[in-house]
């Protein structure tokens, strides 16, 4: 019995141990994210009608090889997804490399966002949304979307499950 329940443990941790990335990042395409561009995104995070990102980061990143292999590990999917967090951070999957290129703002009151000045390329939007259920219990999600923009546009998105 106790060794059964030591397995378990222990795939229990293997199944939350935190992805290896083995893809390289390309520093090239990823620093694209310091440049001065015309595009903007507008955007709004929620979870529920009544549960916002208001007051919470939100990060923007380039698609790179690097960040699908990122994003896939976490949402399963590189298009549009959210995953239930206990509350984890999980900046430390990234490389410090990666970290370096990649802008956040806050969301305000609202929970409405926005990015300005990007050049025309994919990009990766991500927010974490935190309440609590009761008085004691924190809940969370994180939320993804891929947006491609050009052209000098403004584009409208919502985080959402």
């Amino acid at each position: 019995m106790k060794s059964i329940l030591i397995l378990f443990a222990l795939a229990l941790l293997t199944a939350c141990a935190a992805p290896k990335i083995q893809t390289p990042l390309d520093i090239n395409k990823a620093s694209k994210i310091e440049l001065q561009g015309t595009n903007t995104i507008r955007g709004y995070g929620k979870y529920a009608s009544n549960i916002t990102c208001a007051g919470g980061l939100v990060g923007i990143f380039v698609a790179t090889a690097y960040a699908d292999e990122l994003v896939m590990s976490l949402f399963g999917n590189t298009t549009k997804g959210s995953y239930n967090e206990n509350i984890n951070n999980h900046d430390s999957v990234a490389s410090a490399d990666f970290q370096k290129y990649r802008r956040s703002t806050v969301c305000d009151s609202e929970g409405f966002f926005t990015f300005s000045n990007l050049v025309d390329e994919t990009y990766y939007v991500v927010t974490r949304i935190h309440w609590a259920s009761g008085l004691w219990t924190p809940q969370g999600s994180a939320l993804m979307q891929k947006v491609t923009i050009q052209g000098g546009k403004t584009v409208e998105i919502t985080l959402s499950p």
